[in-house]
């Protein structure tokens, strides 16, 4: 028996399959995802066709996923990078295949799981937030994953920064924090960029008094300088409340949302609520 573990991006399909869900050296793998403009089709070429490759019987399956959706339905509301899965269920396609439990959960929450497992059990709060084509934030506050009154809480892209701003957001607004300070943003321009950075997590520190951020996401690769930029500052301006935090770039890399999804079926599962 095992589980399944996948994040699908509108980019990549990043996968892994696990006997043990305690287990923390697992073998992930990636495929570009296939795209045909048919959501029933791009189902079965990006992830029926890598369950299929499970070594053994499929306990569960964990899917992390970009897109806004119904975690009890399994519906797809919106998914901004291919828009023809919106309003596709997803699970239901699932579960006329496998009658095994399936569980879905949001990328950056994923992320955030994933890394929270990873880490040494004296954490019990930290954000994970990704900076690649959009921002997303996952928040493990209490050693529970916070997905808030109406399962979105953690949306830091779509926070306005900038009221006056020219920057269109890709859900229509104006001054969104991702259409400043995303991936590609933040390398045109990294001073100004960066900035803003540091200021929304600021903001968040001070407010929810975690004690860690997790960065994931391309641009560390490319700007392995900006986790140290944002704790220095960060702590600079903590010092007046003698606080202060910490700020790492994820352990588990781009796999992040990957073994979360596998974690996600250990909270799913064995426990049966959001405490981790």
């Amino acid at each position: 028996m095992c589980y399944v573990g996948m994040d699908i991006g509108g980019t990549n399909v990043r996968y892994g399959f696990a006997k043990d869900l305690a287990a923390k050296e697992i073998d992930f793998q990636k495929k570009p995802f296939t795209k045909i403009g048919n959501p029933y089709i791009e189902v079965e070429e990006n992830i029926i066709k890598i369950i299929e490759m499970a070594p053994s019987d499929i306990k569960a399956i964990g899917i992390s996923l970009a897109a806004i959706m119904d975690r009890k339905s399994g519906k797809v509301k919106t998914w901004p990078n291919n828009k023809c899965w919106n309003h596709y269920e997803l699970i239901q396609h699932l579960n006329d295949r496998y009658d095994v439990p399936i569980f879905i959960e949001d990328d950056a929450n994923c992320g955030a799981i994933g890394e929270y497992y990873y880490l040494s059990d004296t954490i019990r709060n930290m954000a994970y937030i990704t900076i690649g084509t959009g921002i997303g934030c996952g928040l493990i506050l209490n050693g529970s994953l916070y997905i808030g009154n109406s399962g979105f809480a953690g949306e830091l892209g779509h926070i306005c920064i900038e009221k006056e701003s020219n920057n269109i957001c890709s859900c229509g607004s104006k001054g969104c924090f991702q259409a400043i300070a995303s991936g590609s943003a933040v390398l045109k321009n990294y001073v100004k960029s960066s900035e803003n950075i540091i200021m929304v997590i600021f903001n968040l520190v001070m407010c929810l008094d975690v004690p860690l951020v997790i960065i994931g996401g391309g641009v560390i690769n490319k700007i392995p300088k900006l986790i140290l930029d944002i704790e220095n500052k960060v702590n600079e301006r903590l010092k007046y409340f003698e606080r202060k935090m910490l700020v790492q770039g994820a352990k588990l890399g781009e796999f992040s949302g990957t073994y979360g999804a596998l974690q996600l079926l250990k909270n799913e599962i064995y426990k049966g609520d959001n405490e981790l």
